[in-house]
């Protein structure tokens, strides 16, 4: 016995299971089972699960669109807000691989994540820091592929927002 196991709580377990199901199945079998219950709520205001399970469908299918496709890995650069989780499960819908990172990240931080090789899309609420000016609320979401031309990575402008 690990010794730790002296300590542990006798409640608890020594080892958990880990589920058979992903976390995109458990929002459609909750979409399915609580259609009209609160999954989201943020500042007031509130997401079902048939709201939530349909936006992230939408980013689902506007991130294939873009080219994303099981393995692929897409940044999400996003303060927490329900955008945030929607887009997350977005990315898993299609297998793909959430990168998060952090949105107090420095701009070479952030060029680090977004440029690297195996990018294919960054999500975004504020531009990338690689020549664009501005930002925006967390009510908008940009999608900016990663054209990966023999002139080297470069971001394209926002091909998408949030009002899918």
């Amino acid at each position: 016995m690990p010794a730790h196991h002296a300590f542990w709580p006798k409640r608890l377990p020594h080892q958990l299971t880990a589920p058979q199901t992903s976390l995109w199945m458990n929002l459609q079998i909750s979409a399915l089972r609580f259609p009209s219950k609160e999954a989201l709520v943020f500042m007031g205001q509130t997401w079902t699960y048939a709201q939530f399970m349909h936006q992230a469908e939408s980013i689902a299918s506007a991130l294939r669109k873009m080219g994303v496709q099981k393995g692929d890995r897409v940044v999400l650069d996003m303060q927490n807000c329900p955008q945030l989780v929607i887009t997350h499960f977005a990315i898993l819908r299609l297998d793909a691989v959430v990168v998060p990172v952090n949105p107090m990240n420095r701009m070479e931080e952030l060029k680090h994540y977004i440029l690297d090789p195996d990018t294919k899309v960054a999500v975004t609420t504020t531009c990338p820091p690689l020549g664009k000016t501005g930002c925006v609320t967390c009510m908008l979401c940009l999608f900016w592929k990663v054209d990966k031309s023999m002139h080297g990575p470069k971001l394209c402008k926002p091909l998408s927002n949030w009002d899918l």
